[in-house]
């Protein structure tokens, strides 16, 4: 079989999955609460009575769409909340592929602006005032959509929030520039991985990693010597992300000496990504790994280190 011919039927099939993954996720947390319910919070509007929610009314009501989405997701449960953030993660924008039984068409305009529009200026703003949200799922899901803001208006109002007084929003801020991946926040996500709270220093670490600025690799390699253990491990994955060939004896340490399996495992899967024979030589030691997980992610890609979430 041509595996090449074949991925864009199978990758069809993946995208159709997770948009419908996202839509359970909206309607089974609509159901509920029950019909006409919605709790609201600072980037939240109601309608008033006799009008239609904003949200239904296409491309050009974008910020309603953002409220709608932030909404549905408000006050789910961990895993519901997980659910809906892969799905918006594995976005693909373009083409009616959504099957019509997959999602109610009450929430058809709100599930296809999350899984493939690029937020404009207006709904950036509410996304922007929900990574100030109490709720956790909603700052979440607004720092995954964020990373398709890219224009000038959105990058700054995450840079704003890296600053913020409350840990919470400067680690929802650390994980939506790490969506959007703009060349400007290298420095003060450099910055955030010396922050004193563990879940902004992992989401910054993380971060880095997609930027790819060849000056953060040596705080990336203090940073596996963090006192968290997801910290070190977001900073071994970024590390990996970059191809970071100055960074191999850092993460041949971490691989050896790191008690924590999950770090050793990153560290063995940044090895891999390496095309060094310095690297080779370390990840014998992945071989040899009494975790198994670890052993299998030195000869064998893995699945990468999921974000922290943003602490509630």
């Amino acid at each position: 079989m041509d595996m090449k011919r074949d991925r864009p039927g199978r990758s069809r099939r993946w995208i159709t999955a997770r948009a419908a993954t996202l839509c359970a996720a909206l309607v089974a947390v609509a159901a509920t609460r029950g019909p006409g319910h919605a709790t609201r919070g600072p980037g939240d509007a109601a309608a008033e009575p006799g009008h239609p929610a904003e949200g239904h009314g296409g491309a050009a009501d974008q910020p309603g769409h953002a409220r709608a989405v932030l909404a549905a997701v408000r006050g789910t449960s961990p895993l519901t909340c997980e659910l809906a953030v892969r799905a918006v993660e594995r976005r693909s924008g373009g083409g009616p592929w959504l099957p019509p039984a997959a999602t109610e068409a009450a929430h058809d305009a709100e599930l296809r602006w999350a899984t493939s529009a690029r937020p404009d200026p207006d709904a950036a703003a509410v996304l922007l005032a929900a990574l100030h949200d109490p709720d956790a799922c909603v700052r979440r899901t607004a720092a995954t959509l964020l990373g398709r803001a890219r224009h000038a208006i959105a990058v700054a109002g995450m840079l704003r929030a890296l600053r913020a007084d409350a840990a919470p929003t400067r680690a929802a801020a650390a994980l939506a520039l790490g969506y959007a991946e703009p060349d400007e926040a290298a420095g003060p996500l450099v910055a955030a991985i010396r922050d004193t709270a563990d879940a902004v220093r992992a989401n910054a670490a993380w971060a880095l990693g997609g930027i790819e600025d060849p000056s953060t690799v040596e705080p990336l390699e203090e940073a596996l010597r963090d006192r968290s253990a997801p910290v070190r491990t977001a900073a071994a994955y970024a590390l990996g992300r970059m191809e970071a060939g100055d960074a191999i004896d850092a993460l041949a340490r971490a691989l050896r000496d790191d008690p924590v399996a999950d770090v050793r495992r990153a560290a063995a899967w940044a090895l891999g990504q390496i095309e060094d024979a310095r690297a080779a030589d370390a990840l014998a030691g992945a071989l040899r790994d009494a975790g198994a997980h670890v052993r299998r992610a030195g000869p064998w890609p893995v699945p990468r280190p999921r974000p922290l979430p943003p602490s509630p």
